[in-house]
């Protein structure tokens, strides 16, 4: 319902009205807890009172994003217009897009999210909840908070798990194979971000015999996840692969991703150690293939080959020199 409510009386109404304080030349809309006031003439103010048909904006947009929020979300909380969704941790977003979707096309709520699959730091605001529709009537509002409890969870945020790295590193321009007493520095801040740290990094001439050692070395002294870098070829002459196996271990998966920078990646294991193969550019790009894939293997999602393909949308690393 709409009321008029004098200057004069407005001023006088008790701070649990909850509408704002304001001077004679404020001629603009205001926001209150209980009503919003959307006119402010010479002598009278105009104001919707939620309760008597009205939803507050605030308060239905956090029944929705709490509604929609899964594990690793934060409670909501009210910001100016909207609902902030933040991380409770660092980990993985995980987006239900197709959830989303299907309330776009309702048209009453607006969500605003992050991209699908991308590491976020504890405190980040992942997604915003808007609520376009004001009327009580509008029964589109409960019908969107009904499918985010279905669906649930639509935005969550997964935890990494902790690896000890080693990385096997291909350098065809060494003559002498050794351990690195410096770990490459894009590699080792990428992987301390993600809460995994380098326990040390092999650089091999690209020998199948040397590259098996290596790779034995870095699990004997405690790696129990090993990344192999470099090595361009594939197929039958893919060096690494064949030190893998000559390691003991069996290559699960061999990817070609039309990411840029970065294409060829191999999954696989020894024993219980899984390895992972990435091009050389990981070594020397800011953002590669590396980022589209490592966040999710460490939040435990599983990335099949569809995926893979679909790098070729969205896999555009940019600052990639």
């Amino acid at each position: 319902m709409i009321h008029f409510i004098p200057k004069k009386e407005y001023r006088e109404l008790p701070p649990s009205h909850g509408l704002s304080v304001i001077s004679d030349d404020d001629f603009t809309n205001r926001e209150g807890t209980r009503g919003h006031v959307i006119n402010i003439a010479r002598e009278y103010i105009c104001v919707f009172n939620f309760e008597d048909g009205f939803f507050d904006d605030n308060n239905t947009a956090l029944i929705i994003a709490a509604a929609a929020a899964g594990s690793g979300i934060s409670m909501p909380e009210g910001e100016e217009g909207f609902a902030a969704m933040r991380a409770s941790q660092d980990g993985l977003l995980r987006i239900d897009e197709e959830a989303l979707r299907r309330i776009d096309t309702i048209e009453s709520v607006r969500f605003d999210t992050l991209q699908n699959n991308q590491s976020v730091l504890k405190g980040q605001v992942v997604a915003g909840v808007k609520i376009l529709s004001r009327t009580a009537c509008d029964d589109r509002l409960p019908r969107i908070e009904k499918l985010c409890h279905e669906c649930r969870p639509l935005i969550d945020v997964l935890p990494f798990k902790q690896f000890r790295v080693g990385i096997v590193a291909i350098d065809t321009d060494i003559q002498t194979d050794r351990m690195n007493a410096t770990i490459n520095p894009i590699l080792q801040e990428k992987f301390t971000a993600l809460g995994s740290p380098v326990l040390r990094q092999e650089c091999v001439s690209g020998d199948i015999t040397a590259g098996a050692a290596a790779i034995r070395r870095l699990i004997d002294s405690g790696a129990d996840l090993v990344v192999c870098a470099g090595g361009m070829n594939r197929g039958p002459d893919d060096q690494l692969a064949a030190a893998v196996r000559a390691a003991g271990g069996k290559i699960t998966s061999d990817d070609h991703s039309p990411a840029l920078s970065g294409m060829m990646v191999f999954r696989g294991w020894i024993g219980p150690v899984p390895v992972l193969r990435f091009p050389d550019c990981v070594m020397h790009h800011r953002s590669s293939v590396f980022d589209l894939v490592m966040p999710r293997y460490l939040a435990g999602v599983a990335i099949t080959e569809e995926d893979f393909v679909n790098y070729g949308r969205d896999g555009l690393c940019l600052s990639s020199s």
